[in-house]
């Protein structure tokens, strides 16, 4: 599954909402990776400091190319990837928002394409 942290504008709040929601799915049981596309890897510091728990991280430049390369092997390992998306809906964001089409979704709808929110 991969959720990506996405907004047009800068200093909204991306990078946090990214490492609390890493961090919130580490402790429901969920195995987790968070990828850093934002130029100041911001998370991946926080994460590299943080004390009492790891969450896996990987810095990924933020071009498309970068992002189609690096982004589909993360999720083959079954983790939830938390993508930290750059500011701007740049073709680095774009990227990331196509590779959710190649993630593998626990429960489908008909279309094929992740449910969101508690299943019934």
């Amino acid at each position: 599954m991969l959720i990506a942290v996405l907004n047009q504008k800068g200093g909204v709040g991306k990078s946090t909402t990214a490492v609390h929601l890493a961090r919130w799915l580490q402790l429901q049981g969920r195995p987790v990776h968070l990828a850093d596309l934002d130029p100041q890897q911001t998370s991946s510091v926080w994460l590299q400091a943080a004390e009492g728990f790891a969450i896996p991280c990987s810095a990924i430049p933020a071009d498309a190319d970068s992002v189609l390369e690096q982004l589909p092997p993360l999720l083959e390992g079954g983790a939830v990837v938390v993508v930290d998306g750059p500011a701007g809906l740049s073709d680095a964001a774009r990227a990331a928002s196509a590779c959710s089409w190649w993630a593998p979704a626990s429960g489908c709808c008909s279309s094929g394409r992740s449910q969101v929110g508690p299943s019934s």
